[in-house]
């Protein structure tokens, strides 16, 4: 239905179907690249002031046609809401994707020193879908796109300005101290062209701004991770002391890896949506009032970023030595 504000094409909707829409068991709000681009303005009120939406409704950016997105059918969730719904709720298990609900977002519309950011869903090529005569006894048949929940969307006010990829999201997680879970895969520290996988436990964030002598942002990102041992590829003896700490400083590395990344990106699309210039609000708020005005386009792109990652590895399963092969 068509209208000329959400409102107006809701109510619209009464003349072709017989119940009215209740808003209060929504599930997602999708966004449209397109009108994302534009800016969310004057379509962002109406969730806002609605007594019926509530603000855990997670909200995304469809990368491409909302349309297409809608039409892609699945085998394990008929409806895309419940599909979308689904992969948000298990996002610790990856941690490739930020789980921002509405009024997350609307809160970093009204921060100062803070850009709102979000999910983004998309119509992707299944992998799975083998193209052949199908016969009477075959499942049901693979279907030949996926929808998938993975990356972030970056805002600028109320205009997106572009996207990170997964392992830039994460270095944006990391930051937001937003990472509950996932995995890490480390080259072997004794095989080359092996590698080591960790369950990702826990993690804890903490931004430190500072402002040098000579005038110069700097901000310190200190994490505290720990993992478990999930897999190794060759032969790692973990009774060794040193064969431990070494998989902790490539676990360690693989962390700041990933921030930089995410860092490097959001400055050049002068987005702050790691908080850098609400944590300099906090600490510096007679110096943030000469630099708010700017903040985006002239100090955050020049923010010198350095990462302290403490990484720990817990526990090593089932086993210390791996299995022995005669």
């Amino acid at each position: 239905m068509v209208g000329r504000t959400i409102f107006g094409a809701v109510r619209r909707l009464s003349l072709i179907v017989p119940k009215r829409l209740f808003f209060a068991q929504n599930r997602d709000i999708l966004l449209g690249e397109n009108l994302s681009r534009r800016g969310l303005s004057d379509v962002i009120d109406f969730f806002d002031r609605s007594v019926e939406i509530r603000k855990f409704t997670y909200i995304l950016v469809a990368q491409g046609k909302v349309e297409e997105l809608m039409d892609t059918p699945n085998t394990h969730e008929i409806c895309p809401t419940l599909r979308i719904e689904g992969l948000m709720r298990h996002q610790h298990q990856a941690s490739r994707f930020p789980d921002v609900n509405l009024g997350d977002f609307l809160r970093f519309l009204a921060a100062e020193g803070q850009e709102p950011y979000c999910a983004v869903v998309k119509v992707e090529k299944n992998p799975t879908h083998v193209l052949r005569p199908r016969t009477p006894f075959d499942p049901a048949p693979e279907p030949l796109f996926n929808i998938k929940v993975a990356g972030a969307a970056l805002f600028r006010g109320d205009k997106l300005v572009g996207f990170l990829n997964e392992d830039e999201t994460r270095g944006l997680l990391w930051i937001q101290g937003r990472v509950r879970g996932g995995y890490l895969e480390v080259p072997s520290p004794v095989r080359k062209g092996k590698y080591v996988s960790l369950d990702i436990l826990r993690s804890e964030a903490r931004v430190v701004p500072e402002i040098t002598g000579d005038g110069r942002l700097r901000v310190t990102v200190k994490i505290r991770e720990e993992a478990n041992l999930a897999e190794t590829q060759g032969f790692i003896y973990l009774d060794r002391p040193e064969v431990v700490k070494r998989l902790e400083a490539l676990q360690a590395k693989t962390i700041a890896r990933e921030i930089h990344s995410a860092v490097r990106k959001a400055q050049e699309y002068k987005s702050d949506v790691f908080g850098f210039g609400a944590a300099f609000h906090r600490r510096y708020p007679r110096e943030w009032r000469a630099m708010k005005a700017t903040w985006n386009e002239e100090f955050f792109p020049l923010v010198e970023v350095r990462v302290v990652a403490d990484a720990k590895i817990r526990r090593a399963g089932l086993r210390i030595e791996p299995p022995v092969v005669k």
